[in-house]
Parts: C-alpha cells; structure tokens; sequence
C-alpha cells in the first residue's frame, strides 16, 4: 500500500510540475501558450503584471496524474490537436489527443470562457487594459458551458475518431490534448513536453507568413502550370504517375486514385505510419489491358501481382466487409465479391501481398455508395444542391483530389536546410531528443540528409509557376481551379472546386523512397505555421 501510495504521490508531483510549467509559457507579447482544463483555478488575487493568469493550479480535482490542455495562438484562438501531436511526435514525445471517448464533456469544457488576465496597455497605476483569454480552463462551476447541440452537429458533419478535423468552423478546438503520467515518469518527461510546446507553438518574433510572401487574397486570380499528375491506385503505395503525364477523372476524383488497400486480419487498412515497406510497392494502371499490375521495387525476384480493373459499376457484389479507416468504418468490396475473381485468385493475391509487406494482409477495394463525404470551406456559400455540396470519396483520408505548389514544396526545404546549416540541436528537454541523427535538424539516423519532395504530401496534382508564392494554395482565394490547355485560346478541359486545407497526417515524416521516419519536415514546417522563430 505504502509503495502504491508513493508512486501515486510522484505521478501527482511530476503531473502538477506539468501543469505550472505549460501555464508559465508565454508568446512575446505575454498572451498564454496553453489553456489547461480540469485544474483548480481558485483565484490568485495578489498576482499582477502582464501575462499572470487570475487562476493558478492548485492540485489536481477529480482526476489522475493527467493533464488535458490545448495550445492557443498569440491571438487567442485553438491551435488544433493534430497538429500538437505531430509536433510531440516529430521531437520523440508521446501525448494523446482527440475527444477523450465523452464528446459532451469535450465540448463542455472547450467551449468554457478562459481564466482572463488583465494586461495594462499603458503605464499608469490604474488597474485598466484588456481583458485575455488564456490560461485554466477553470472549474465548472459558473463558467459556462458547451453549446447545445455541438456534438451531434460535428458529428452529423462527419466527425469521427481519428480524423484530422480538430477545430469546427468556428475556430473551437474538438478535442484536447493529455499528458498522462505513471510511477515511471520523470520531471523530465513533463520538460520535455513543456519545452516541445515552447519549440513550436510559443511567438517570439514575427516571421513570414503565407500572407507575407505574396498571397493571392487580394490579386487576380494566377495561372499556373500542372508539372506533375500522380495517381495511387493502392492506398499508402507508391505513386503512379501516367505517361501521357494526363490522366481521366472519375466518380471520386482520379480515376483509380485511393480505389485499393490492404487491410489486416484485424480489419484495419495498413499505412505507411505502421507498415512502412508499403513505400515499395509500385502499381502501375493498364487500362488497355484492363489490370493493375503491383510490383516490388528493388525485389525482382517477388515477381508481381495482378488485379483486374473494376467492370462498369464499380459496387461490386456480395456482402462486402467493414474496415477501420483512420478511425472510422468504412464498407469495402473484396476480391472475392467481385465477379471475375474466385476464391483461388484471390487467396493468391492476397498471399503475394502478405509476402510483399511482411505482414498478414488482403486486397480490399473502395464500395460505390458507402464512400464518405467531406466538408468544404465554411466561407463558400453558393446556391449549389445540398447533394452537391459533399462530393465522394473512395479510400483517400481526405478529398477527392489533393493539390500542392512547388514552390511551397522548395519554400519548405529551404526551412529544413536552413535549420540544419545552423546546426541547431533540437533537444526537447530532460534528455528527449528529436529523431534526428546526433539532433541534427534536417538529416536522419544515418547522418544523411533528408529528401524534402512533394511526394511525401502525396499530392494528386503538382502545380508551379512564377506567379505562384509559397503556401498560396492555402489561401481563401483559391475556391474554384480550371485545367485547361495551356494559351489565352485554350478550352478548359475541367472545373474543380476547392474543399478546405487538407491536415496531413505524420506520414509527412516517412521518406518515400526507404519508409524510414524523419523528423524533418514536421519540425521545420511546424515552427514556421506558429511563427514561433
């Protein structure tokens, strides 16, 4: 019991040093870093000075060693939580995130108006100035609460576990972030946490933004030049990319784009995150052979696997199977659900995939009229159809087609070889270093440099063009794209419209060539989307 009771007492200590820590950080002009829920906030009155939050932590109420935060900008609004994981992940720290399994609750306490501190503007002795959201998120009691009928909004929206959505339309977080702690941790454990929040997210110095280098918000609408089409008929393979360099589109985008994937005995699909030999697999698309032919690279000797493409509709018959997708459930069709293949072909294929991953698997395919809709902007309000307004998806994570700028791509690793130039070791605190080889920004464990290309975006279409700046892509202007032939008389071959920013997942880190995991471009791309330094 005594040994129980110790370890309680240290996971509690190293927990509250989490806390105090998280709140004590501060952007340069002393607005909070992080609002921290479930503490107790009883009022600090002697506290003064710009920053100093009304509520310190007192003791954890009604809870374990855990810390739920979320980290807010300069300006006060919710930095999502994916993004915040990424960031810990990328410097070798583990926090989870999302909406702790009771969205009421979640909603309750993210909605509730922050502990305010009180900034003078001016310097005088009166007790004026601004009033700033931040710090403890408080106690319950008279602050507030969620707004009825959110939850069931953001899941009617197609919020589900496990998806990138992390802030709703409105800007407020759907989730938060814990930090558990157990008779293991250290008080270098909380630092490290603590100082990855200040690394990424804490503004210290104004940089250039996407608006600084040239947004097209307020300009004519650019012209640019597609430099690259990819296609990734297997979901986490490696990319097809079409000779002719054009490609049809079909019912959900690109034609056969995300239309496979490989799924576990367990019925999740397999992604590069946890199944990293899929980087080596290379479909390629015979349209006149009506196949899809999946080979290994650098391993002639596995032969290669071949899939017939799909016939007329694409649903597929039988009962199909429900798989995990990214947190939710999706209805696939199987090779045996499908007409032209029996049980022979598809045991052989699915044994030729299980070889060529090393792992356990099976071929499924994307169901017509089971695939998932998506959000678009919450500023585009046209007078289209409903139906119209959640365009399908098959197997992709996201939207239909997802569209990059080389020089967003070039901007990016001229950040992570900046950093690695500098020389800047990238130490998270208490020991915890980033997955960089000797700390080094910008190079892996093996000391070389890391490979910084669209394709670790996997990107469908690549766009470049003199009058495009970096991340212009990401700007509001940017609602409708038409593909064209190239000249003031060329006929425009498509119309697309654009749904909103696509959050990619950690599979930014995998190295598409090897599938080893970097740090880099995540270190570097998270430091500059906070402005941190």
């Amino acid at each position: 019991r005594e040994g129980a009771e110790r370890a309680d007492a240290h996971a509690r200590a190293v927990a509250a040093r989490c806390a105090a820590s998280l709140l004590s950080l501060e952007h340069r002009d002393g607005a909070p870093v992080v609002a921290v829920y479930g503490w107790s906030t009883a009022p600090r009155l002697a506290a003064t000075g710009p920053g100093v939050r009304v509520g310190s932590p007192l003791g954890v109420t009604g809870q374990g060693p855990t810390v739920a935060f979320n980290v807010l900008r300069m300006d006060g609004t919710h930095v999502g939580y994916a993004a915040v994981e990424r960031a810990c992940a990328a410097s070798g720290v583990h926090v989870r995130t999302g909406c702790c399994c009771n969205p009421g609750a979640c909603d309750y306490f993210t909605s509730l108006p922050l502990a305010a501190s009180r900034v003078d503007d001016d310097d005088d002795d009166d007790d004026g100035g601004t009033l700033r959201k931040g710090g403890c998120g408080g106690d319950a009691d008279g602050m507030g609460a969620g707004r009825i009928g959110r939850p069931r909004a953001l899941h009617a929206a197609g919020k589900v576990c496990g998806d990138g959505v992390d802030v709703d339309d409105e800007g407020v977080a759907t989730g938060v972030c814990r930090a558990s702690f157990g008779w293991c941790s250290t008080f270098g454990d909380a630092d490290a946490l603590v100082a990855t929040i200040a690394e990424h997210f804490a503004e210290e110095e104004r940089v250039a933004t996407s608006h600084a280098l040239g947004s097209s918000t307020e300009r004519e609408a650019p012209t640019a030049t597609i430099a690259s089409v990819c296609v990734y008929p297997l979901k986490s393979a490696a990319a097809f990319s079409p000779p002719s360099g054009s490609w049809p589109l079909g019912p959900n985008g690109l034609l056969f784009d995300r239309e496979w994937a490989l799924v576990s005995p367990r019925g999740v699909v397999l992604q590069q995150r946890t199944c990293p030999r899929l980087v080596k697999l290379a479909p390629v698309i015979d349209v006149d052979a009506g196949v899809m032919r999946v080979s290994v690279l650098g391993e002639p000797e596995l032969g290669r696997c071949e899939v017939a493409l799909p016939r007329g509709s694409n649903g597929g018959g039988g009962a199909g199977a429900s798989v995990r997708l990214c947190g939710e459930d999706v209805h696939v069709t199987t090779l045996c659900d499908d007409d032209h293949d029996d049980d022979t072909h598809a045991r052989d294929v699915d044994a030729w995939f299980t070889a060529a991953v090393g792992a356990p698997c099976s071929l499924v395919r994307q169901r017509a009229g089971s695939r998932r809709s998506i959000r678009r902007r919450s500023d585009d309000a046209d007078d289209e159809p409903e139906e119209s307004r959640a365009p399908t998806i098959g197997l992709a994570n996201s939207a239909q087609i997802l569209l990059v700028s080389q020089s967003s791509v070039d901007h990016l690793r001229g950040l992570v070889d900046g950093r690695r130039r500098r020389g800047r070791a990238v130490d998270a605190g208490g020991g915890a270093r980033a997955a960089a080889a000797a700390g080094e920004p910008g190079r892996d464990e093996n000391g070389s440099s890391v490979a910084i290309d669209f394709g670790r975006f996997r990107p469908n279409v690549v766009v470049s063009g003199d009058a495009l700046p970096p991340y212009d892509e990401e700007s509001t202007a940017w609602t409708s794209l038409e593909v064209g032939d190239a000249g003031p008389e060329g006929s425009v071959r498509a119309r697309l419209r654009a749904v909103r920013p696509c959050e990619r997942c950690s599979m930014v880190g995998v190295e598409q060539a090897t599938g080893a995991r970097t740090a880099e471009p995540m270190l570097s791309l998270s430091r500059f989307r906070s402005g941190s330094r």
